[in-house]
């Protein structure tokens, strides 16, 4: 049961008769109707209030519940008097406070039963007085609040409600459980209730002595209600939040060697990256990549954590055979078109999500493009991560098979010696610590944005690769119960 399907329910009990026991000896609501109807009928002779024509009698089909013996069914016009509001025109009211009375308008004025004064008017005509009800009839249906103000003129989107004898808490909480009822009878483009809706209210009249009870009772129940809602709140921002972070705690765990137990039978990880370092060397002396320049050696004082001995710290430079990004087709006077089977995909930020592509929306391009942009073709297994702007970090796998594909500016292309890193890989670069260290290498420009010297340098904890499989394993296994969570 939410907050607020708590708190409806009390209020529904209240005006049952079921929040407090009933005392026999109290004055029943039948000879406190005809002191109401007295007073009414004062107030009218002496031109306090106006005359409404008379209430429909009350049939048996129309009653939603029982009621205790002591109480009665009245309309709510019977104990109340109702003034409808009248909007003015601009020339009759300021928004400068240096003369007149309050001119309320409608919801905007209404905030947590608190009403908001910014207008004000030396012409009114629809008057509400302090202690008034005031009621939002049009456009957003059921605020309520009493007016504090000694007198206010009130526009056509609210009703006031001169209360006769009963408590005026008590009158606010029956009008409390009408709300839903009221928006449900609003019609027109604009919604809105009629007069003749809300004085033909079915009003629960109890005993004066037990409405003042009801009210103590509300009063006590409520703030246990709001409390129950900011724990309701906190709880459902918990339940949000905490499959994420669970996520992000076990990516950690994975990429630090926290997450499964070390085998001193697999082969180092040192091994692993000099059998890299000799194929990318062949690779460089065959002239299908290029050589790199000196990459920087690696400080203690960069390692962001310790890693199992048979770990070792890598950059990524080291074991990639490319890193570069795309241009802009606006740059290489290159065109969008419409025609996928025309054109090339082009591959924007928005198009790398975290570990996979997000290719909803497409755009493809001239396939000029791919001439003047040879280097940032991609190909399979090719880890691109964004580079510009807010979605720096996030890091896909290229696994179409796809031949022709190309990258704007604003993506990086990573393509390692080995394929069999990209799995591990992935994991690591859309982890807590790949992101941290990505903002703390940020080119200090106008837009947020990671060089391709910094990706180079990227720093790897890299395990041997049988180990990375089995990380993988685990993270994909523990990833699916987080999912759950949600």
């Amino acid at each position: 049961m939410t907050s607020e399907q708590l708190k409806n329910s009390i209020l529904q009990f209240a005006v049952q008769g079921k929040l407090v026991p009933q005392n026999p000896h109290d004055e029943p609501a039948s000879e406190l109707l005809k002191k109401i109807k007295a007073e009414k009928e004062k107030l009218i002779k002496e031109k306090v209030i106006k005359k409404d024509k008379p209430s429909p009698p009350i049939t048996e089909e129309e009653k939603p519940f029982e009621l205790p013996e002591s109480w009665e069914w009245v309309r709510l016009g019977e104990i109340i008097s109702l003034n409808s509001g009248q909007d003015l025109t601009p020339n009759q009211y300021t928004d400068f406070n240096n003369s007149g009375i309050p001119y309320i308008t409608g919801a905007s004025n209404i905030k947590d039963g608190q009403i908001i004064i910014n207008r004000w008017t030396n012409t009114p005509k629809s008057i509400a007085i302090k202690g008034d009800i005031l009621l939002t009839c049009k456009g957003t249906i059921g605020k309520i609040a009493i007016l504090e103000e000694p007198i206010s003129h009130i526009a056509r989107q609210i009703m006031s409600i001169k209360y006769l004898i009963i408590p005026v808490k008590y009158l606010i909480t029956v009008l409390e459980t009408q709300i839903e009822s009221y928006k449900q009878k609003a019609n027109s483009f604009i919604p809105g209730i009629d007069r003749d809706t809300v004085l033909n209210t079915l009003f629960p009249l109890p005993p004066l002595v037990e409405q003042q009870l009801i009210v103590e009772k509300v009063e006590e129940l409520l703030p246990l209600v709001e409390q129950y809602g900011t724990a309701e709140s906190e709880l459902k921002k918990l339940n949000t939040k905490f499959p994420e972070q669970l996520k992000k705690s076990v990516l950690q765990y994975a990429v630090q060697g926290k997450l499964i137990p070390q085998n001193l039978n697999d082969e180092p990880a040192s091994i692993l990256l000099e059998r890299i370092k000799a194929e990318k060397k062949q690779l460089i002396k065959e002239k299908l990549i290029k050589q790199d320049k000196p990459l920087p050696v690696i400080k203690e004082d960069e390692i962001p954590f310790e890693i199992p001995d048979s770990w070792v710290w890598v950059r990524l430079g080291e074991i990639s055979s490319l890193i570069t990004k795309g241009s802009s087709p606006s740059w290489q006077g290159v065109n969008y078109i419409e025609d996928y089977t025309a054109g090339i995909l082009f591959i924007t930020s928005e198009n790398v999500g975290t570990e996979q592509l997000l290719l909803e929306r497409k755009k493809y391009l001239e396939p000029t493009f791919n001439k003047l942009q040879s280097r940032s073709i991609l190909q399979k297994h090719d880890i691109l991560t964004n580079i510009v702007g807010g979605s720096i970090g996030r890091t896909a796998e290229f696994d179409l098979e796809l031949t022709d594909c190309n990258i704007n500016q604003a993506v990086a292309l990573i393509r390692l010696i080995n394929h069999d890193l990209v799995p591990y890989l992935l994991k690591y670069m859309n982890s807590a610590t790949a992101y941290k260290i990505m903002m703390n290498n940020q080119v200090d420009t106008a837009r947020a944005n990671i060089s391709l010297t910094n990706i180079s340098d990227f720093l790897i904890p890299l395990p041997p690769l049988s180990e990375q499989k089995l990380i993988v394993e685990k993270v994909e296994e523990v990833l699916s119960y987080c999912d759950k969570l949600k």
